[in-house]
């Protein structure tokens, strides 16, 4: 019963993402070359041990496709805070990822004006925090 019931809200969950992911992204071109920036606010931002406090702030990220597949999927040039690097996505609506230094980012769609930015760091020790950002999109 608990399977059951755990993998029918997993199924709602996920075609709730797909159509959030839509509704974000649905007018982008998956074109090389079509920028979509990111500007976002800081929600709150949160630690492993789920030690969540609210914080000010703002965090623009500029997204350059390079090389797409028709879904979306491939490298993007990523511009944000004082970084230039290079992330993989998994479709147009991501999740994104793309290391710096000993840190794994990754970026998730979590509702059409919302992203949740995962950063997990492993040295000195394994480390996490979830940043909530509510962004405004624009091409």
């Amino acid at each position: 019963m608990w399977f059951k019931l755990r993998f029918s809200i997993s199924t709602i969950f996920i075609r709730i993402l797909i159509f959030v992911c839509g509704t974000l992204f649905g007018c982008i071109a998956n074109a090389e070359g079509a920028l979509r920036i990111f500007d976002c606010s800081i929600v709150q931002q949160c630690d492993a041990d789920d030690q969540c406090s609210p914080l000010q702030g703002t965090v623009r990220f500029e997204l350059e496709p390079q090389q797409l597949d028709p879904g979306g999927a491939g490298s993007y040039r990523l511009i944000y805070e004082d970084m230039d690097v290079i992330m993989q996505a998994v479709s147009d609506a991501g999740p994104f990822t793309w290391v710096t230094d000993e840190i794994r980012h990754t970026l998730l769609v979590n509702a059409d004006d919302e992203l949740l930015w995962h950063q997990l760091e492993f040295f000195p020790a394994l480390s996490a925090t979830s940043t909530l950002l509510t962004c405004a999109f624009r091409q």
